[in-house]
């Protein structure tokens, strides 16, 4: 008896409100922050040679496959709930054949000193941002049809889309002020830096 009630239990499937908060969630972990995070990554601590790299496709490879965990609630999702939300479908496929173009990507990644190199750096410049651009674009398209009473995770999504954005903004400026300073300055010395003249004289005076 109390197997036919366990197997009952673990057999017993989702509601579509508990359908709309894991596909909710698990679209905003993977791609509303998780894949949002290796980019900026890659853009901004290219300097940490050569972590930057495999930290950068460890954290996208997380974020795709949230975000296929994503999809396949969502389709489970509206097979139970029989509503054809097209937008939010149709952005949804296209985030996911981007994604899995960018591992194609990575999987056929000439090498440095390959004169195909330079299309592969424009292709997956482009196909990142698009998909980052599109996905976020869609969980806000999520939020007015399938979870636009789940007020609780649109605060929480609005909270993390601000710490992005913020994020983003302060290393973009922090990257351009850096670019900016000429290379000659790198080699001068502290503003502050107290320089001994007696030192300096009794150097001049030894060479003499």
């Amino acid at each position: 008896m109390g197997t036919e009630n366990g197997h009952h239990l673990t057999s017993h499937p989702m509601s579509p409100d508990d359908l709309r908060k894991y596909h909710g969630v698990t679209a905003v972990i993977g791609w509303g922050t998780v894949t949002p995070a290796g980019l900026l990554v890659a853009r901004y601590f290219r300097h940490l040679e050569p972590s930057w790299y495999y930290i950068h496709s460890s954290v996208q490879f997380v974020g795709f496959f949230i975000g296929i965990v994503s999809i396949s609630i969502g389709r489970t999702l509206y097979q139970k709930l029989g509503a054809v939300f097209v937008a939010h479908k149709f952005l949804g496929y296209t985030v996911f054949c981007l994604a899995g173009l960018e591992v194609c990507q990575f999987i056929g990644r000439p090498s440095s000193d390959s004169k195909r190199r330079q299309y592969w750096n424009f292709a997956h410049y482009w196909v990142g941002r698009i998909a980052m651009v599109l996905g976020l674009l869609n969980i806000f398209v999520g939020f007015h049809g399938v979870v636009a009473h789940d007020r609780l995770m649109r605060i929480g999504f609005g909270i993390l889309f601000v710490a992005l954005l913020t994020t983003m903004i302060f290393l973009e400026v922090r990257r351009r002020r850096e670019n900016l300073i000429p290379e000659t300055m790198i080699d001068q010395p502290p503003v502050f830096q107290v320089i001994d003249k007696s030192l300096t004289t009794g150097h001049r005076k030894s060479v003499s």
